[in-house]
């Protein structure tokens, strides 16, 4: 992380090192309020710390809420077929479980803020290399969705963590349930967040984590003789850019032989129309519409208001998150 540090006797007193690393873990707000009592864990995704304007390091969240390291090293600017078997994973992780990230605060007596800073990115799925490219070279883009951890500067006056607008300490953090409208990667209060809760440790939160909706389809297995259901997809379209996400519709996990397939949208622009369709790429990619031409508005309500619909492969329901 640094150049020309020099080794000290080991009964040297400093009131602050020159180098300084400090443990923070994430949380996710639940809603563009930014309520810091409105928080949760995180229990999937990937997290993505990006330093002096590079990804530094690529963490997956486990399902017990620990933190696994991909060797970024190895993988970027590898075509993806040759990163793993598991074609789920473009960079598997395969670092230990950790309970928190270690972030170099200060190097060489120098602070690590600004354009030498540290930025939290939490995604929902792995990122692509273009993906990733995109946000070295755009960081307005990165912006958008990033955490700034320049708040950890607090460390110096206190060596504490005082409420920043994205930082605080963990004694000042209290989670709330989530229920089965939030998104699935958000989870509850943890026996982990328990036992840390004590310890000098920042936390850092991630903004608007739980913007989108949610689309299920009743494929309607008991009427299926063979209980195969095609491989269908999802492709949402905003009318109004060329922005757009096509996703495979997957079962629940905790339950693999509900009738429901379900694909989740998240971090979609906030602001005009959305059109929707269900692609079946086994049948000459026959596509059936959902809607045309649906306000944002609508589809991020509370109340939103899609009746269900019968479509040839199945019966449709959409949830606001």
């Amino acid at each position: 992380m640094a150049e020309n540090i020099v080794p000290v006797e080991k009964d040297t007193e400093m009131d602050e090192w020159d180098n300084v690393l400090v443990p923070v873990r994430p949380l996710a707000y639940l809603d563009e309020g930014k309520n810091k009592a409105n928080a949760a864990e995180l229990k999937g995704g990937y997290l993505y710390l990006f330093w002096k304007g590079e990804l530094w390091r690529e963490l997956k969240v486990s399902e017990r809420s620990y933190y696994q390291d991909v060797n970024l090293e190895k993988y970027r600017n590898v075509p993806a077929q040759q990163n793993s078997d598991n074609d789920s994973e473009l960079r598997p992780a395969d670092g230990s479980g950790l309970p928190d990230l270690w972030i170099p605060y200060k190097l060489n007596g120098q602070v690590q803020a600004g354009a030498t800073g540290v930025k939290l990115l939490f995604w929902p799925t792995q990122l692509t290399d273009d993906q990733i490219d995109n946000y070295e070279a755009t960081p307005a883009d990165l912006d958008k969705y990033a955490t700034e951890l320049d708040g950890l500067s607090a460390y110096s006056q206190s060596q504490a963590f005082s409420d920043d607008q994205n930082v605080s300490d963990m004694l000042s953090n209290s989670l709330i349930p989530v229920t089965d409208n939030d998104m699935p990667w958000l989870g509850n209060a943890t026996s982990l967040f328990g036992r840390l809760q004590n310890a000098n440790i920042a936390t850092a939160y991630l903004d608007w984590q739980n913007r989108g909706f949610s689309f299920s389809l009743d494929v309607g297995l008991e009427n299926n003789n063979e209980n195969i259901v095609p491989e269908l997809i999802v492709h949402l379209s905003h009318d109004d850019s060329d922005w757009q996400e096509s996703i495979t519709l997957e079962p629940d996990q905790n339950d693999e032989w509900s009738n429901w397939r379900t694909a989740t949208f998240m971090c979609m622009p906030t602001s005009g129309h959305y059109s929707l369709y269900v692609v079946n790429p086994g049948s000459s990619n026959e596509v059936e519409a959902i809607f045309r031409n649906r306000p944002y508005t609508e589809l991020a309500s509370e109340n939103v208001n899609i009746e269900p619909k019968r479509i040839n492969v199945g019966t449709v329901r959409l949830l606001a998150i």
